[in-house]
């Protein structure tokens, strides 16, 4: 599966007494020399030297050093305007002074939190996504791609540091469509592209980040879309076939052929078990949400991960959700917009950038991006700008470890949250409720 927040701190202020006759007198006896004075002489003008270095960094001027045939050179630069607006960009994700409410770091406060808000379109009277039955006559790969192609949409996610690529297809001629759930969390608006290359924008109907998926709405009519096949008739040896964008849309439409190499995978993902479909079938970052066929052009699986190693190798293992398990869900995302049970917070969080804790020095965590209005939690005091650093007794380091123990929980319970906030830790009491 596949989801980054600066100034130098300001000298310290010396203050100079002036000497007195008598000492004036001891400092000009060579015996007696008074060391101090210029010792302070030099903390100046190292003070002093620091800071006019300080303004031509912040001016854009650079400082680097050479290695020449005769020694070592020294050469001054200027930044180019995209290395400065890329730096704008980065001083953009976070802000410089987060506008924080007052708080007495002696009281524990109570809070109950609300789901995250998205954007819905529900589907009215709407019914369960049938599962069609296996049958006999089997296609072949060029009628597979021909038939099933235009069914295959590229997914385009924005956000405030960048965008990301991911693959789905379309459930409904009226524009309901599938991906993960990690290819659109948290973005900011979404893009969705047919094969026809037209563009339109879309709408997160529901988002479920246990199940990974996801249903998006476009406003378009008459569209081709997918059956979706028995995963529970699969076996292993059963040749499957993958469409996707692997690597992003410059190469939208691939299709890849491989078989079922195991079902009933339990696979470990963010502290949740999945049960997942295995194949051989070649899948890359960009493959996430796309459909997993059978011979028959029956979608049997949602590609959703694949694994990978820094150590060695990694070849053929790929994973993609059944149908079975993902029909329900799509269902009730569509119905809904929303998996009744889930467990929320009611806020939305980033991992903290490695450049925001060091410029800002922040604490690792997760950073509070925002907080719904009509929740207790904003009513209480949070507000962005925040940092979670703990969940009761585990340390909270980035967004996944808030993920992992949130999928542990359920509505209904209460955790302890320890909240960072321009350097106090206070510690709040929060009652999860049903995400909706």
């Amino acid at each position: 599966m596949d989801e980054q927040d600066r100034f130098r701190p300001q000298a310290e202020q010396f203050t100079f007494e002036p000497l007195s006759p008598e000492a004036e007198t001891v400092r000009k006896q060579p015996a007696c020399r008074d060391h101090g004075s210029g010792f302070v002489v030099l903390l100046f003008a190292l003070i002093l030297c620091l800071a006019v270095v300080t303004c031509l960094l912040t001016f854009g001027v650079g400082f680097q050093l050479n290695r020449t045939d005769r020694g070592v050179s020294f050469s001054v630069t200027l930044r180019s305007d995209e290395q400065s607006e890329a730096i704008e960009e980065q001083r953009a994700v976070l802000p410089e002074q987060p506008v924080l409410p007052q708080a007495s770091p002696a009281e524990s406060t109570q809070i109950r939190v609300s789901a995250p808000t998205v954007n819905t379109a529900l589907r009215s009277g709407s019914e369960d996504l049938p599962i069609a039955r296996k049958n006999e006559q089997e296609l072949t790969l060029q009628e597979i791609y021909a038939k099933l192609s235009p069914c295959c949409v590229s997914v385009t996610a924005s956000y405030a540091a960048g965008t990301s690529t991911g693959s789905g297809f379309i459930l409904t001629p009226d524009g309901y469509v599938a991906t993960n759930a990690h290819v659109i969390s948290g973005a900011q608006t979404v893009d969705v592209a047919l094969e026809s290359g037209k563009h339109y924008p879309a709408q997160v109907v529901g988002c479920d980040t246990v199940s990974d998926l996801a249903v998006l709405k476009i406003e378009a009519g008459e569209l081709p879309c997918v059956e979706l096949g028995d995963s529970d008739s699969l076996q292993v040896g059963d040749p499957v076939v993958a469409i996707g964008d692997p690597l992003g849309i410059e190469l939208r439409g691939t299709m890849t052929n491989g078989i079922v190499s195991a079902i009933n995978r339990d696979v470990e993902v963010s502290g949740r078990t999945m049960t997942l479909i295995q194949t051989n079938a070649a899948l890359n970052e960009g493959n996430s949400g796309g459909p997993l066929l059978n011979m028959q052009g029956q979608v049997v699986g949602i590609n959703t991960m694949k694994i990978s190693s820094l150590r060695s190798s990694v070849e053929g293992l790929g994973f993609a959700i059944p149908s079975q398990i993902a029909a329900p869900i799509l269902s009730e995302l569509m119905e809904q917009g929303f998996i009744a049970g889930r467990p929320a917070l009611g806020l939305d969080g980033i991992s903290v950038p490695a450049y925001a804790s060091a410029f800002y020095r922040l604490p690792q965590g997760v950073y509070v991006r925002s907080v719904e209005e009509s929740s207790d939690a904003a009513a209480k005091g949070i507000q962005p700008g925040d940092v979670i650093t703990g969940w009761n007794n585990s340390v909270i380091g980035e967004l996944d470890d808030l993920t992992t123990l949130m999928n542990l929980s359920e509505a209904g319970d209460t955790v302890r949250l320890t909240i960072y906030r321009r350097g106090i830790y206070y510690s709040v009491d929060v009652t999860l409720e049903q995400a909706h």
